[in-house]
């Protein structure tokens, strides 16, 4: 019985970082979209490096503002701001 509580919580556990990794735009921390905040909670990173290095992209090399725009419409929001939001990205 000990053994099945034990897969039983690994099978949760990995489902709850499967969506917990999931991309989704945080409307509530956004400028325009929420795009560069919520990619920024994504990966860990704070919010301003994700909007320079998009920024540079543009700037640099032209494709940053048609990521943004693909990333905008592809890319479902949430109005909930994650918990954790100001640790990770913050």
């Amino acid at each position: 019985m000990s053994d099945e509580l034990v897969k039983s919580t690994k099978r949760s556990v990995s489902k709850l970082n499967r969506e917990l990794k999931k991309l989704r735009r945080i409307r509530e921390k956004g400028w325009v979209g929420g795009v560069c905040a919520g990619v920024a909670y994504r990966l860990g990173v704070p919010t301003w490096a994700v909007r320079m290095g998009l920024f540079l992209s543009a700037v640099f090399y032209g494709f940053g503002l048609g990521a943004y725009i693909l990333l905008w419409i592809f890319v479902p929001g949430t109005d909930e701001l994650p918990g954790d939001f100001e640790k990770r990205a913050g």
